[in-house]
């Protein structure tokens, strides 16, 4: 009888052993589970603590209902929104952010023919559309036009624009500041009746007479070149008070120099970080007197990212907006263009994850699609779409109120 009871306790403290094992294990699981769920939330908190904060959006006073707008889209309509895409390569039914028009499409059209192809665009979407044009500006073949070039007709088959806008060159040449000013004010009103809201310009590279960018360049040394950009941003202002609600992009940044054509391959700029410096002094300016938006060229800048095209880099954009303060929408140049044609990796992926807000694309669907594969794939932070996306309909509501 006594054995029997020695072996029912041995037997008992046996059970009570595993049972005691097992509530521990039990515990270190439930430990563990919320330890990771206290990560999660403090990560959820993080990425909620990222969002852009409304000082560092160029629009401010509408900050708030821009945010609350982006809580109620989907990541499509989110991702559409980051995206500016060719007018002739769209299928016309998807709500982008922006469409960028070239000479084509205003090719002998009447103005209510081109008012109408602009204007049904809207009708696609609650959102308002950039609707987006170089119109720098043409001395014979030198600069670059897409709507004043003798393509669009009045009712009579007269051309609305008798001829091309000026290069800035030629204007300062014949005018200075004053008639730059003037210029500036007159395209911004043509602009705008034909409903195009946005023009990428001034270039605010400062270039050597035999540069690839010298023609559309003001032809000025660093401080000419800045007051350049102070009077055409200034101007352009003053144009959306009269009535010409169109908003202007500084190009190309950190700056061309001389750097051969990003259109047809890659070009690395070896300049030292303090002549890049000085080269940016012009975008400087123009982001203390308003610029909107501003353009990152495709050219490896070695002394700041000597892997990245500017367009791809997180240095670059982390310089306009950590250093230059610069508040407003950053767009990379066409990720269409040769010098981005052997790039390792997607480049659409890399251009969201270097800051910008906006890509301009030739493929819309296949962008959208690569970006959001991205942020399913966790590549992308979806907070980093959401930040994109205030930018862009905060300062959208300063001129198109939706």
């Amino acid at each position: 009888m006594k054995k029997i009871s020695i072996i029912l306790l041995i037997v008992l403290l046996l059970i009570l052993g595993l049972w005691k094992g097992l509530e521990n294990t039990r515990m270190k699981q439930v430990n563990k589970q919320e330890k990771k769920n206290e990560n999660s939330y403090e990560n959820n908190l993080n990425e909620k603590e990222s969002l852009i904060e409304k000082e560092k959006t160029i629009a401010k006073e509408y900050y708030e209902k821009a945010k609350q707008k982006v809580e109620n889209l989907t990541l499509d309509e989110k991702i559409n929104q980051m995206l500016i895409v060719e007018y002739s390569t769209t299928n016309k039914t998807n709500a982008y952010g922006g469409i960028l028009f070239f000479e084509d499409d205003f090719e002998n059209k009447t103005e209510a023919e081109v008012k109408e192809m602009v204007n049904s665009l809207q009708n696609i979407s609650g959102i308002p559309f950039l609707t987006v044009v170089d119109e720098e500006g043409k001395s014979g073949s030198k600069g670059v036009v897409r709507v004043s070039s003798n393509k669009i007709l009045t009712k009579n088959n007269e051309y609305l624009q008798g001829s091309s806008f000026q290069n800035a060159q030629t204007l300062y040449k014949k005018g200075g500041l004053e008639l730059v000013k003037m210029d500036t004010i007159q395209k911004s009103k043509f602009l705008y009746q034909l409903g195009l809201n946005v023009n990428l310009g001034p270039v605010a590279d400062i270039c050597k007479e035999e540069d690839y960018m010298y023609d559309r360049s003001v032809g000025l040394d660093a401080a000419g070149t800045s007051e350049y950009v102070k009077v055409v941003i200034e101007a352009s202002k003053k144009a959306q008070e009269e009535g010409g609600k169109v908003s202007y992009c500084l190009k190309h940044f950190p700056g061309y120099g001389s750097n051969s054509d990003t259109h047809i391959g890659l070009s690395v700029d070896d300049r030292t970080y303090e002549e890049i410096k000085k080269d940016m002094t012009s975008f400087k300016v123009g982001i203390e007197v308003g610029a909107e938006m501003i353009m990152i060229g495709h050219n490896i800048v070695s002394s700041i990212d000597n892997e990245n095209p500017a367009s791809l880099s997180v240095n670059v954009n982390s310089l306009l907006r950590d250093k230059l303060k610069f508040k407003g929408i950053i767009i990379t140049d066409a990720l269409n263009m040769g010098a981005l044609d052997n790039i390792q990796g997607n480049k659409y992926v890399k251009a969201v994850l270097a800051g910008n807000d906006m890509l301009i694309v030739t493929d819309g669907i296949g962008a959208h699609n690569d970006v959001k594969e991205g942020v399913r794939n966790g590549i992308i932070k979806e907070v980093m779409i959401d930040e994109a996306v205030i930018r862009i309909l905060s300062w959208k509501d300063t001129k198109l109120v939706y």
